[in-house]
């Protein structure tokens, strides 16, 4: 497992009490930028500069090659800016190079930030009176990151920087000169740095003792191929969970998984409302929570977006009603409707209940129709043509209870507005666009709608009035599979962390939302929800640079979160459920399913089957002990097990279709442990 910041915090004071002087690697380390490598500043210098009328198309390409040709040509053990920009001047010709570095320099200023955990560290070390130094190997000015580290918190300190003495950690020769010219002792002093070889090897080679900081970058996956606002998104998220103590599992999802989905979401939105002067937008319950905050919060750097309400909606207050607008087949199919795909059950209470009606004053109706009871569930097709057929017997009586509810969702939308305008924009996260046609049909207005994505069965009466950001129909083929392969691993996420919808109510201030009974997972999205803010907050100030962000950009992070199926993911995941099913229905459904390993060896079959419905398809975990794993089936050296006491206690282990890929883990965590 991964050392957390806390823990990570702790060694590090523990560390400093240790030693009487402690020096600390400057980028990386005491400071961070908000990009994945420090070469994507150029593609920013390149942008500035582009947009300021500059030609000069191929600034990162010359940029290094500049900078590679000085090292090559210098016998310095390192050089500055200066010499870089002198050899780009010949390169270039008449382009005003000093405007150039001096927009290097101020990028470099936008995205640098203080890690501060390792600030937490030298403030620490502050206080206890040791003697600190920063030490860089870097191209940069000394009196320019002097003022960097001041600015970001930093005080009381020593600088040395490489291409200012000329000397480098890299060949150990800067370690010599602080020694000798400052007088440090060699074996009271720590230094920090994550640069492996000289921050530590090459120190350490020379007396010092050291602490290896590793990379936040290399900490996290990320994409290998990526667009410069991948790379400052994805910066931010990793700068952020890195440095942050106290930040759980499900807000670091939040801001490192899925806010990219929510910031490019809601960004291609606002370019489609603000290009067709859109007045009025109306993000619907519960998918649309998280769009419509960031949208609000999107509204601090774009002047003149339209109103935003979000409405409280859901397929049972909205679909049910609209069964007067349907013919009689298409409203029994609805009422009925269940999905047993993803495993729902259902009984006949419970469907009634949906609809508003006593079924213990029809006892009798149900037993002729081969039922037995109102708790009897709903098993195959055939019971539900029985049901379709007890519903026409009680049809009268339906079309007497959406009516009045008819009414009551008339004036909920006349109360928010709904009514004022030609035509209404709605925000959900999509497929059928069920409620879509609800609203169009029960308002007799026009409707447009703007999803994550619709499928190829989207209501004929609406299909004219659509969009979706990742998939239309069923193009892209690739973007549309993989949501909707994984549709409740993008329904979760999306889900406010309140109740859905069940019921308007009259109240004395007029129509009221009443929910359903929160789940477990309600205070896990509550997290997700926080996360993603945060990270809106921190995308906000990049704003001119990240407001256009390509949907794969958007999207791949999650799409190998699901793919991957990691263990410590999978373990927390395995505390959700939620239902799949319309209105206030009981049953829920796992997202992912765990099971001792010997009984998944007595009943793989089973236990496969009942992971493909899971709805995080295909997610197992497989636990137990080494007496478990000696007793089943496989062809295993089991000897690396048997002095370890730690183990017979029931331990997760990570395991998906094929079960060989728990014993991989688990070889790999005992090598490691």
């Amino acid at each position: 497992m991964d050392t957390t910041s806390k823990e990570e915090i702790e060694k590090l004071y523990n560390l400093v009490d240790q030693y009487e002087t402690v020096s600390f690697d400057v980028y990386d380390t005491a400071l961070l930028r908000n990009v994945l490598y420090p070469i994507d500043i150029f593609d920013i210098v390149q942008r500035k500069i582009s947009e300021e009328g500059m030609t000069l198309c191929n600034f990162k390409e010359l940029r290094i090659k500049s900078e590679e040709a000085v090292r090559n040509e210098s016998s310095k053990e390192d050089i500055s800016i200066e010499d870089i920009y002198s050899k780009l001047e010949l390169l270039v010709g008449d382009i005003d190079v000093e405007h150039v570095k001096k927009t290097e320099l101020d990028i470099e200023i936008e995205f640098t930030i203080a890690n501060s955990l390792m600030r937490n560290v030298y403030n620490y070390a502050l206080s206890k009176g040791k003697s600190l130094y920063f030490i860089s190997d870097m191209y940069l000015p000394q009196v320019f990151i002097h003022d960097l580290l001041v600015n970001l918190g930093y005080k009381d300190f020593t600088l040395f920087v490489s291409n200012e003495v000329e000397k480098c950690k890299g060949t150990g020769s800067l370690y010599e000169y602080i020694s000798e010219i400052e007088g440090v002792d060699k074996e009271s002093w720590l230094h920090i740095g994550d640069n492996y070889v000289s921050d530590c090897k090459v120190a350490n080679d020379h007396g010092i003792n050291t602490y290896y900081y590793k990379a936040l970058r290399e900490r996290y996956p990320f994409q290998a191929s990526y667009s410069l606002e991948y790379s400052i998104m994805k910066a931010i998220q990793i700068n952020k969970i890195g440095i942050s103590e106290g930040i759980d599992y499900w807000e670091k999802f939040g801001i490192n998984i899925v806010s990219s989905i929510f910031w490019g979401f809601t960004n291609w939105l606002i370019k489609d409302v603000q290009k067709n002067g859109k007045d009025n937008l109306y993000f619907l319950s519960r998918d649309g929570y998280i769009p419509y905050k960031v949208y609000e919060k999107l509204k601090e750097v774009i002047i003149d977006l339209p109103p935003a309400k979000y409405l409280h909606a859901s397929r049972r207050v909205y679909q049910f009603p609209n069964i007067l607008n349907m013919n009689r087949k298409d409203a029994l199919d609805l009422l009925t409707a269940f999905n047993s795909a993803l495993g729902q059950k259902i009984t006949l209470d419970e469907i009634f209940s949906n609809i508003g009606i006593e079924m213990r004053k029809y006892t009798s109706l149900i037993q002729e129709y081969g039922f037995s009871d109102i708790k009897d569930e709903l098993r195959n097709e055939m019971q539900r043509e029985q049901l379709k057929k007890i519903l026409e017997k009680l049809f009268p009586e339906v079309i007497r209870i959406f009516e009045g509810e008819k009414e009551t969702l008339i004036e909920y939308l006349k109360q928010n507005g709904v009514f004022d305008f030609d035509e209404i924009n709605i925000v959900d996260i999509g497929w059928r666009g069920s409620t879509h046609k609800a609203i169009k049909d029960i308002t007799g207005k026009k409707v447009e709608g703007y999803y994550l994505g619709f499928s190829d069965n989207v209501y004929d009466e609406i299909k004219s009035n659509v969009k979706g950001y990742a998939f239309e129909g069923l193009k892209p083929k690739e973007y549309r599979t993989k949501i909707m392969d994984n549709v409740m691993m993008f329904e979760i996420v999306f889900s406010s962390p309140h109740g859905s919808l069940i019921k308007l109510e009259r109240d004395r201030g007029g129509i009221v939302p009443r929910f359903k009974k929160e789940d477990e997972s309600q205070k896990y999205l509550e997290k997700i929800e926080k996360g993603v803010m945060k990270a809106t907050d921190l995308y906000i100030k990049y704003f001119p640079y990240i407001h256009s962000v390509e949907v794969s950009d958007s999207l791949n992070d999650y799409f190998d979160f699901i793919d991957r199926k990691d263990y410590e993911d999978l373990l927390e995941f395995s505390h959700l459920s939620t239902s799949v099913g319309i209105g206030n229905t009981q049953s829920t459904q796992l997202f992912v399913t765990s099971v001792n390993l010997k009984h998944y060896g007595d009943r793989k079959r089973e236990f496969n089957l009942k992971a493909r419905k899971n709805l995080w398809k295909n997610a197992l975990i497989i636990y137990g002990s080494a007496e478990d794993l000696k007793k089943g089936r496989f062809q295993l050296d089991f000897d690396i097990f048997e002095n370890l006491d730690w183990f017979i206690k029931e331990r997760f282990l990570k395991g998906l279709r094929n079960p060989r890929k728990v014993y991989k883990y688990i070889l790999r965590k005992m090598r490691k442990w």
